[in-house]
This record gives structure tokens, C-alpha cells and sequence, in this order.
């Protein structure tokens, strides 16, 4: 486990598939499958949550965009809002938790540090539009008051 030895930073870097490798070159026999976006997502979103449980600083997550990359990638994970995305699900994380813990079943107001609006609302309002899909309407605040933690605000 990475977390036991407890380095002050890390960097979290899912698999892109170049041309000429030996990874591409199984990757275009089918006997290499990376994981789709959304289970990347998922799991780098996990990994980064434990970075933070733990106090080690996560300073880069996912390729920087590049022309190489991009002319040379056959496949795997590369988004260019990567880190962006996996904060976007550890939102999604934390409010299914408050929904599941409340017993939430219509609307959900939930204030978060004004500088995390945006990743708790998620990116093109992924997260809302979840949670309108689960029958629940989420409403994200900014606090101004800038605390660190998700507030639920009213519930129903």
C-alpha cells in the first residue's frame, strides 16, 4: 500500500497506450483492454481520496496535454480535465453519502468552500444531473465563509 509509506507527494497516472510500445503493440492484439474513462474515473478518484485522508498532496493527476501524446496515443486513459473529473466524482462520493446517511429522498441543499463549487456541482453539471436521475434535486452553495468541509444546508 502506498499510503504505509507515507511520501509527502504523489502523482496518479492512468495508462495511455503510445504507438511503438510494447503495451501498444498488445493493446492492438486485444490482449490489452484499459478501462473505460468512467472506471478510471472511479478508481483514481479512490486513490486520490486516500492521498488526501492521509495528508499526502497528490501534485499531478493525468497527462499533461501534448502534441506527442496526442499524435501518438492509440488508446488508454488521457483527458485533458482528468483531475478535474475524478474531484467531480469525489463529490458525487461524498453527497451519495450524506443521501444514503439522511435517508434523503427529494431535494438536497449542500454548501461547499466557494473554490470547490464547480467540482461539486461536476463537470457540464454531471453531478446534478446524477442526482436528478436518483430523484433527488441538488442545489450546490458557495460559502463564503470559506470552510473545508461539504455542509448539508436543508434536506427533504
Amino acid at each position: 500500500n502506498l499510503i504505509k509509506l507515507n511520501p509527502a507527494t504523489v502523482r496518479i497516472y492512468p495508462t495511455v497506450i503510445l504507438k511503438n510500445t510494447r503495451l501498444g503493440d498488445l493493446f492492438e492484439t486485444g490482449e490489452y483492454k484499459p478501462y473505460t474513462l468512467e472506471k478510471a474515473i472511479k478508481l483514481c478518484a479512490y486513490i486520490y481520496q486516500g492521498f488526501l485522508d492521509n495528508g499526502i498532496k497528490v501534485i499531478k493527476m493525468g497527462l499533461h496535454a501534448s502534441e506527442i501524446v496526442e499524435e501518438q496515443m492509440l488508446g488508454g486513459l488521457y483527458h485533458p480535465a482528468f483531475r478535474e473529473l475524478c474531484e467531480n466524482e469525489i463529490y458525487k462520493n461524498l453527497i451519495s453519502e450524506l443521501v444514503r446517511k439522511h435517508e434523503i429522498k427529494n431535494t438536497l441543499i449542500v454548501s461547499v468552500p466557494q473554490r470547490n463549487t464547480s467540482k461539486a456541482i461536476g463537470q457540464k453539471k454531471s453531478n446534478i444531473e446524477y442526482f436528478k436521475k436518483n430523484g433527488i434535486e441538488l442545489k450546490v452553495v458557495s460559502d463564503v465563509l470559506q470552510h473545508d468541509k461539504l455542509r448539508i444546508l436543508s434536506f427533504s
